[in-house]
């Protein structure tokens, strides 16, 4: 879902819980590997996440969580948003910032919004994913959903 490249293509395999990769750099016969692909009804291609959803969740992250901390930092944030280069901009302010918890707080706010979107996909297939993973852990971004309860069923062998 991450991967922007538009010459990766991901599948998830619906009765093993495999993902399949095909890249047009390292394969010479990508053509024909998506044309099989298409045809296999036990695999569903993943989609990727568009850059606009990902640039909201920096905008989201820097107003909702940044602005009530750090205001110098959210206004070095909100110009890096708003300039050429933002992905890495953003980033680098993070890297740069002397609390190195801001950068922390960043992939937690980024892996919930990830999480979510993976959930909402996995809603629409025609199976049902068995297991949560153990992802509020108490920070501060990440505070409100720590009394959560988490559904963990026993491996019975199949993947979801």
């Amino acid at each position: 879902m991450e991967d922007s490249d538009q010459g990766h293509f991901y599948f998830l395999n619906t009765e093993t819980g495999e993902v399949d990769f095909v890249s047009e750099m390292t394969d010479d016969h990508t053509r024909e590997r998506l044309d099989q692909i298409e045809t296999d009804t036990r695999l569903i291609p993943i989609p990727k996440i568009p850059s606009h959803d990902q640039y909201q969740w920096m905008e989201d992250f820097n107003e909702k969580f940044v602005k009530r901390r750090d205001k110098l930092l959210y206004e070095k944030l909100a110009i890096a948003l708003n300039s050429r280069g933002a992905f890495r901009r953003f980033k680098d302010v993070l890297t740069g910032h002397k609390d190195g918890d801001f950068l922390f707080e960043w992939y937690h706010w980024r892996e919930e919004r990830l999480i979510q979107m993976l959930y909402d996909w996995f809603e629409g297939l025609p199976m049902k994913v068995r297991e949560e993973p153990d992802r509020w852990d108490g920070s501060p971004c990440c505070a409100s959903h720590g009394d959560e309860d988490h559904v963990s069923d026993p491996d019975d062998g199949t993947p979801f």
